[in-house]
């Protein structure tokens, strides 16, 4: 066994070990010792990326295992080599500010067992098809944005996750662990949109779409900071990834990057992890100021994301509900069940975020979606939309430019909202949305909108302050 132990003092360190043959086997583990959090990022003698692990935080996977006939999630199957292998190592902290000290320990020519659940099936990123259609309907899908599982700092194994998302009628599923992606996909029951979350001290951004997350990894020594790698990876997903912040209000996970242009960003979770104690609140907010954002002339869409890390039967502190994959769910329009078909139906706004109820759709007689920009030609927009499984008395709003201009008491099954507008010359943008007696978010549906005309070039910063000073006179739904 070899051991190495390294006290962390910069942004990235780097140390090496020499392996020699034979070789049929590796064993790699990393532990931090005040559990701050660091990546490992492991290099074969080829100098390529062949192991992951993220230390600390949670029960976050701390070893890899390679052999002929077994490979855990976070290693790379490929034939072993000897020679030099390299570790990168990325604290998820200020080293400046404080000390922490790593081990690594590695064995070679062992046989270990893992449980099924921990190891990799024979797909791999690589051959993973992105256009192959599940499904060829025309419909709203079912789908969750944002969840965990033991593979980062979730509590579920993927047979635990697929027994709750049969349970939950899910179409599709992206799992978005922290700062990385199982080499080797796992199985789910429903479609697999390959994501992560990217995960720093600054904030955190879901990535969904991902086809090559190891250039992520490329990009880590060209950064001088957290703001910088953030840029730098943005500006590799983007255009063919989904871009999505995340819980951005909810602290102590909330967005903290004051010079980041939010119009680099896709979509904002609206509703997030909704029985978390401080959830209703941010959600709230988050909801108003995606509002305060389309005044400002941004085309940012609204998506859920369940943000679920337990178990079906473990509940957040003073919950009375489980925290559950599809709660909440995001309901995405797609010409066919495919992961290209529901990014382009995401990035386009064709979808809505819902809890409890479902919703059936139609403006202008089936012509446009919510997310539509609505041509100048058209003279009145109407939408006919009947709520589904509605449980208790709610409240169902249209909102036009941020203001409420129809409210309607949604209290039986099957109760249908509709308005009329017309298409006038001046900018605006209309929303459908619904709120619970306690007055928290159950359901946003995107904006039709007609024209949009952004202010300036603001950063966070600065729409931050401006939609601070006003926030607790706006609408919230």
């Amino acid at each position: 066994m070899m051991i190495q132990e390294i006290v962390i003092k910069n942004r990235i360190e780097m140390t090496s070990f020499e392996i020699a043959a034979p070789l049929h086997s590796i064993w790699i583990q990393a532990k931090t010792q005040k559990n701050l959090g660091a990546m490992f990022l492991f290099y074969n003698p080829a100098q390529q990326l062949c192991g992951i692990i993220n230390s600390g935080f949670h029960d976050f996977f701390n070893d890899i295992y390679i052999s002929e006939k077994v490979c855990t999630l976070n290693g790379l199957y490929h034939k072993l080599q000897s020679g030099i292998y390299r570790v990168l190592i990325v604290p998820f902290y200020d080293p400046e500010k404080e000390e922490d000290t790593i081990q690594i320990e590695i064995e070679i020519n062992t046989d270990k067992t893992y449980e099924d659940w921990c190891c990799q099936s024979a797909l791999t990123q690589s051959e993973y098809s992105f256009t192959a259609v599940k499904e060829v309907t025309h419909r709203y899908y079912k789908g969750d944005f944002h969840g965990h599982t033991i593979f980062s700092d979730g509590h579920n194994s993927i047979s635990e996750a697929s027994e709750i998302l049969i349970k939950q009628g899910m179409d599709f599923m992206a799992m978005t662990e922290h700062n990385c992606m199982a080499f080797g996909l796992p199985s789910l029951p429903c479609l697999a949109v390959p994501s992560f979350e990217l995960t720093l001290p600054v904030g955190h951004i879901n990535i969904h779409g991902v086809k090559k997350i190891a250039a992520l990894y490329e990009l880590l020594p060209k950064a001088q900071n957290y703001e910088e790698f953030l840029e730098l990876a943005l500006s590799y997903f983007t255009p063919d990834c989904n871009l999505s912040l995340n819980h951005m209000f909810m602290e102590p996970w909330h967005f903290t990057y004051e010079d980041f242009d939010l119009s680099k960003l896709n979509t904002l979770e609206v509703i997030c992890d909704p029985t978390y104690k401080t959830a209703p609140a941010a959600n709230d907010k988050a909801v108003s100021f995606l509002d305060f954002l389309w005044n400002k002339g941004y085309c940012i869409y609204g998506i859920g994301g369940s943000d679920s890390h337990l178990k079906i039967d473990e509940f957040n502190e003073g919950a009375l509900e489980p925290s559950i994959y599809g709660d909440p769910a995001t309901y995405v329009y797609c010409k066919g069940l495919s992961v290209q078909n529901v990014l382009e139906g995401v990035q386009k706004g064709h979808c809505y975020t819902a809890r409890y109820v479902t919703l059936d759709i139609v403006i202008n007689e089936g012509k446009y979606l919510p997310g539509d920009q609505i041509p100048p030609e058209v003279e009145e927009i109407t939408w006919k939309i009947q709520i589904n499984n509605i449980k208790k008395p709610l409240k169902g709003c249209f909102i036009r430019n941020g203001e409420i201009v129809k409210e309607l008491r949604l209290t039986k099954k099957g109760e249908n909202a509709e308005y009329t507008m017309k298409n006038t010359g001046e900018p605006w943008w209309l929303r459908f949305g619904i709120i619970d007696p306690e007055g928290q978010v159950i359901a946003y549906v995107n904006p039709v909108y007609n024209q949009l005309v952004q202010s300036g070039n603001e950063k966070f910063k600065q729409l931050r302050d401006e939609f601070g000073e006003s926030y607790d006179k706006r609408n919230i739904i």
